[in-house]
């Protein structure tokens, strides 16, 4: 199957996040899992995307790599956390996200993080 920027199926025939871009900033990185805020962006798959980051990086390069298939400007997409908008100047840990040890990494658990 080819990306077309639309999700793809997973063989259990609910659709699977797209992974955008590579990995962002220095190890160790975070999964995340982006999904669109209910009644927000029709230019969104309603199963969001992937995206993995580190903890300090600023998330500008994640709203950045967001606004490629959303046909926006980064500086456009809003990301929410725990009902909260993040600060897009400063990283994961400067924003106060509960990060995932390092086991819960390894099993491959992902934040949540919205997005309009």
């Amino acid at each position: 199957a080819s990306r077309t920027g639309n999700s793809m199926a997973a063989t259990d025939g609910a659709p699977t996040p797209e992974t955008l871009g590579d990995a962002i900033g220095e190890t160790p990185h975070y999964g995340i899992h982006l999904i669109p805020i209910p009644g927000g962006t029709d230019r969104a798959p309603d199963c969001g995307f992937y995206a993995s980051i580190g903890k300090n990086s600023p998330l500008i390069a994640l709203q950045e790599l967001l606004a490629v298939p959303l046909d926006s400007v980064g500086s456009h997409v809003q990301l929410v956390y725990e009902d909260r908008a993040l600060d897009s100047t400063r990283g994961l840990a400067e924003n106060s996200v509960t990060l995932p040890g390092a086991a819960r990494r390894r099993r491959g658990d992902r934040l949540e993080i919205y997005f309009d």
